[in-house]
């Protein structure tokens, strides 16, 4: 009997103390994890370059993930080589306060076929500064030059007079534009009379802008002479420089002018007014005289008295007469480039014309008669 209780006793001690060397065990084992866990995250942090010193990733240098941060840095599609940013040998993103991409193939702008814009402050997309870089690079935001064009003409004059059309040059872009020229192709029939630091030769007249900074807008009236017959004109405009452009879909643009022959009776609009008329379709048409009583469509218009017009179907566009008085045209804005009304008074209340399509070269399509009430 005492025998078994010390055997007892003597397993019981021994239980405990294996119970003690698990734990002991399982509390290295811990430890263990935990260094090792700790040791990949530094070496993870080294590899990625997300060191304390201002390497690549810091605030004001280099890139994180191969993109521009804060103020320095390339453009958003450089930044340094490297796999993840951190930079190739001896290349990569530079730390500190003008940090920029330079180094790797994949890297910013030297050297780099995908980097954006030079390093520093005057780099890149997020630094606002100016384009630069391989050949996927350039400026975005407000980085590069951005020049715009637009063109204004009278909308109404009459057979044998003189317009100016004015050309506007806009640099809408963050740096200037070097060697800009502004080139208009003027319609068939009119001829070129002059414009300040122009030449024209035959259709085409040509505008040397210079340097155009930042921000700036330069106007550029031409004078024009119209031929002794009327019909719808059109001109158009385009703009270019030697330097870089960021955006070339506002390079081009056009505008219409009518021209009529000069009526034989004054018939001012004094809008707001309404204009009840009559059109007919067809081709070579010359005259509303030609149009047949079955053919016409009635139509009523609205001229307001900022030059605003709208018809019955809510479509807007815009009225002008020419100084005479003698003539009304209205142009109606649509989906395929609207519509013009342009034709002559035929008493102190009426206007006889024709109507043209912008998209038939012919331009005439339509003849109408309107009445003022």
């Amino acid at each position: 009997m005492c025998s078994r209780v010390l055997v007892h006793r003597w397993r019981r001690r021994e239980a405990r103390a294996n119970l003690t060397r698990f734990a002991s065990d399982q509390f290295v084992l811990r430890r263990l994890l935990w260094i090792l866990v700790l040791g990949l995250g530094c070496a993870e942090n080294v590899v990625i370059g997300t060191n304390p010193r201002g390497d690549a990733g810091t605030r004001d240098g280099g890139a994180v993930d191969g993109g521009a941060v804060a103020t320095g840095g390339g453009a958003s599609g450089g930044g340094a080589g490297g796999t993840s940013g951190g930079g190739s040998a001896g290349g990569g993103a530079s730390g500190g306060t003008s940090g920029g991409a330079s180094g790797g193939t994949s890297g910013g702008a030297s050297g780099g076929t995908s980097g954006g814009a030079s390093g520093g402050t005057s780099g890149g997309a997020s630094g606002g500064g100016t384009a630069g870089g391989g050949v996927g690079g350039g400026a975005s935001g407000d980085g590069g030059p951005d020049l715009a064009i637009t063109l204004t003409c009278p909308l109404c004059l009459e057979t044998g007079s003189t317009s100016v059309a004015t050309v506007t040059i806009e640099n809408l872009g963050g740096a200037p534009s070097a060697g800009v020229d502004a080139t208009v192709t003027l319609p068939g029939g009119a001829t070129f009379v002059s414009a300040a630091g122009c030449i024209g030769v035959g259709q085409q007249v040509r505008c040397d802008g210079g340097t155009l900074a930042a921000g700036a807008r330069q106007d550029i009236p031409i004078t024009v002479a119209w031929p002794a017959t009327s019909g719808m004109h059109r001109f158009t405009a385009s703009v270019s420089a030697s330097s870089f452009d960021t955006n070339a879909l506002n390079d081009t643009t056009d505008a219409f002018s009518a021209i009529t022959i000069v009526g034989s009776v004054v018939a001012p609009m004094n809008a707001p007014r309404m204009l009840d008329g009559f059109a007919c379709f067809g081709t070579n048409l010359m005259s509303y005289a030609q149009c047949t009583l079955p053919s016409l469509i009635f139509e009523r218009t609205y001229p307001q008295a900022d030059s605003g017009v709208e018809n019955d179907g809510g479509v807007p566009g815009r009225w002008q007469q020419s100084a005479s008085q003698r003539n009304l045209c209205m142009k109606f804005d649509g989906p395929m480039g609207g519509s013009l009304f342009y034709g002559v008074a035929v008493s102190a209340n009426c206007f006889e014309g024709l109507i043209d399509d912008f998209q038939i070269p012919e331009p005439r399509v339509g003849a109408w008669r309107g009445c003022l009430q």
